[in-house]
């Protein structure tokens, strides 16, 4: 009988999406991405990755996960694009270059 694995290290998580694990861990930190904490690594269920995954706009991770729940809304335009402005122009510096008194 083939075991299925429902949870991945952060090292797993980080081959799994093709990044980096410290960009695993900086997603975990900022809440982005759930994790359960065993010892001194993190566990990501198998769920909690294909939804993160999906949310940023990927399809399935893997092949018997259901869909993600899609948290978008619909909002309809109700005004006419912003006018573009020039970009402001740079103040002098204080203390920029000097001249010479009496010159």
């Amino acid at each position: 009988m083939k075991k299925i694995q429902e949870a991945f290290s952060l090292r797993e998580s980080a081959q799994i999406l093709g990044v980096n694990p410290v960009t695993i861990r900086r997603l975990i930190h900022k809440k982005a991405l759930r994790a359960g904490k065993v010892g001194r690594d993190y566990r990501i269920s198998k769920s909690d990755l294909n939804t993160y995954y999906q949310s940023k706009g990927g399809g399935k991770l893997f092949e018997d996960s259901e869909p993600a729940e899609t948290r978008f809304v619909k909002v309809k335009a109700t005004q006419e694009p912003a006018e573009i402005l020039p970009a402001p122009k740079p103040k002098a510096r204080p203390g920029g270059k000097k001249t010479k008194k009496g010159a």
